[in-house]
């Protein structure tokens, strides 16, 4: 049973079992969830806190339980890590910081530089899938 919910865990629930870029669907996964937890369900701030908190901690005797017998320690699979890497900027996101150009509306910089760097990071993952 212990070793089912670890693997559900570990792999957000099979999202990490899809054949193609599981990391991409695990991040944008976060995205909604976190979303939902800030915006729909008006979660306080404290509480999605605690729970990306358990979830880094939790994450390390899940993984470590998942990958004991496996001899790839950093199986694809396992996508917690893009919970918890994607948790961190959004949770940490800063409002009101804007570049106003010229010409059109503004630009958020920090959304725009955590954008840009979340892509940048999608596209040197599917690189190394595929290397």
């Amino acid at each position: 049973m212990i070793k089912t919910l670890n693997k559900l865990f570990v792999t957000m629930f099979g999202l990490g079992k899809i054949p193609k870029i599981p990391g991409t669907f695990g991040s944008l996964a976060t995205v909604i969830i976190l979303y939902i937890f800030f915006h729909i369900l008006n979660l306080s701030s404290i509480i999605i806190l605690i729970f990306i908190i358990i979830v880094f901690i939790y994450s390390f005797s899940a993984i470590s339980a998942y990958t004991k017998d496996n001899e790839n320690k950093d199986p694809k699979e396992v996508i917690i890590d893009e919970f918890i890497g994607q948790s961190i900027p959004i949770y940490t996101r800063p409002t009101g910081l804007s570049f106003v150009p010229p010409f059109g509306p503004a630009i958020p910089v920090i959304e725009t530089l955590i954008l840009a760097f979340e892509i940048l990071d999608r596209l040197l993952t599917i690189a190394k899938q595929h290397s």
